[in-house]
């Protein structure tokens, strides 16, 4: 068979053909029907045994020789990152123990433990992947149990886990902007305002009971999936980046004030006290 011609179930197959492997399921904005044309395929494999050579070799198979790919990625946790064939997609193949997805959704649906940003993106993922392949009923019990409710403690903790990093923490985002700012340290400012935006958006994400989609796209699914939204949400968060790049001695200030408007609107929503 020519390799222009391989398809994206044959890669499937040859890994479902692999004893270790429970599952195989597409995630991310593929999952989720938002993905643009050029966007790459991400995928969740589950294995509790070793894979040996077949990785390797299902990339000698099917992945165009002719650019740059990788099998091993450690940066993101196990992975592998190739093109099927050329001009075909990128492949983002992660590797997964179902324990790991136990894990995941033990934390938040029974542990009810939050993160500073992102506190349920890993569930959503396992809740809105798409199957492909299942050896037995491990993945469709999973993905039943990542339909839970969301937890009303979930919530509570992932307000108060992230909210205090806003701006009141000795070592909040925003005090550390500040600190950066002072010191003129652009790459440090940068990071911090992306730390401190993840959390604002996963306060608000969590107040509405509503999974965190990711990084891409905020601004889009925020205002769409979320019924309570702070005003001009959009406006505000394209704001403070404009501020960040063209002036950026304004730039804590513009941070308080939207920490400040945050606080009044959990406050009308009753998930935060007035003082």
């Amino acid at each position: 068979m020519p390799h222009d011609s391989r398809s994206l179930d044959d890669v499937f197959q040859r890994f479902a053909a692999v004893p270790s492997v429970a599952a195989i399921a597409v995630v991310g904005s593929t999952a989720a029907g938002r993905a643009s044309a050029d966007a790459d395929i991400d995928v969740f494999i589950y294995a509790d045994g070793d894979f040996g050579d077949v990785r390797a070799a299902i990339a000698a198979e099917f992945a165009d020789r002719e650019v740059w790919h990788s099998v091993g990625e450690r940066a993101f946790g196990d992975g592998d990152v190739w093109r099927l064939g050329p001009g075909g997609p990128w492949l983002d193949l992660m590797y997964w123990r179902p324990a790991w997805a136990e894990q995941q959704l033990y934390r938040v649906l029974v542990a009810h433990r939050a993160s500073l940003g992102y506190s349920t993106a890993f569930w959503r993922s396992i809740r809105d992947a798409q199957p492909v392949y299942e050896r037995d009923a491990w993945h469709p019990r999973l993905r039943r149990w990542a339909h839970s409710p969301y937890p009303v403690e979930l919530r509570t903790n992932i307000i108060a886990t992230n909210y205090p990093y806003l701006r009141d923490h000795i070592f909040s985002f925003r005090n550390q902007v500040a600190t950066a700012l002072h010191r003129r340290d652009e790459v440090s400012v940068n990071h911090r305002l992306a730390a401190w935006l993840a959390s604002y958006i996963d306060i608000i994400l969590a107040a509405n009971g509503v999974l965190h989609p990711g990084e891409k796209r905020l601004l889009e699914i925020v205002p769409r999936e979320c019924p309570h939204v702070p005003d001009h949400f959009s406006e505000a968060i394209e704001r403070v980046l404009a501020v960040a790049h063209e002036s950026p001695v304004h730039l804590v200030p513009i941070m308080d004030q939207l920490a400040t408007e945050l606080h009044g609107w959990l406050v009308r929503l009753q998930l935060m006290d007035s003082a």
